[in-house]
């Protein structure tokens, strides 16, 4: 995890420093006058989304990140990755807080995936939506729902997702 904290700071300041090169030099990773061309068009730099649950990545997201992204241990139930994501969500404020001035600059986002599908079943969708809300999650990521599946998306975008927004 310390290789992935110093790989993420790397890019970074890559991102944020293009054209200009950079030097580094860590435990894991070093370099000198690595830079890119052309720079990123979004300035400071493209947005940064840091995926996982372990400490270290809340800490990479909270000093790092412009999105903290999750899906919850695999193998738990949606009951447990609900309650892990809200004391995460709970952890990262102060994280936030101690590196910028406002902890809701970094937004949360739900990976939704394997117990989590959107699309298994007619309220699966608002189901997990409305679970996760309450946990910090403003964001959700689906996978293109199957053939069989896509009246449910069709009833999310045209039901759910603009009822949201009011």
């Amino acid at each position: 995890m310390d290789r992935f904290a110093e790989y993420v700071y790397i890019v970074d300041e890559l991102l944020s420093q293009a054209p200009e090169p950079i030097d580094y030099q860590g435990r894991w990773h070093s370099c000198r006058g690595l830079g890119i061309a052309p720079p990123p068009i979004r300035r400071p730099r493209p947005p940064l989304t840091i995926g996982g649950q372990s400490q270290v990545v809340l800490s990479v997201a909270a000093r790092h990140g412009d999105r903290w992204n999750t899906h919850g241990p695999f193998g738990a139930s949606v009951e447990e990755i609900l309650k892990i994501t809200h004391r995460q969500n709970g952890q990262l404020d102060p994280a936030v807080r101690a590196v910028r001035p406002r902890p809701a600059e970094l937004r949360r986002s739900l990976l939704m995936i394997f117990d989590l599908d959107a699309w298994s079943e007619p309220d699966s969708f608002e189901r997990i939506v409305d679970s996760f809300l309450p946990a910090g999650i403003t964001e959700f990521v689906i996978f293109w729902p199957t053939d069989q599946q896509r009246p449910r998306f069709d009833r999310a975008v045209a039901e759910l997702i603009p009822a949201r927004r009011t």
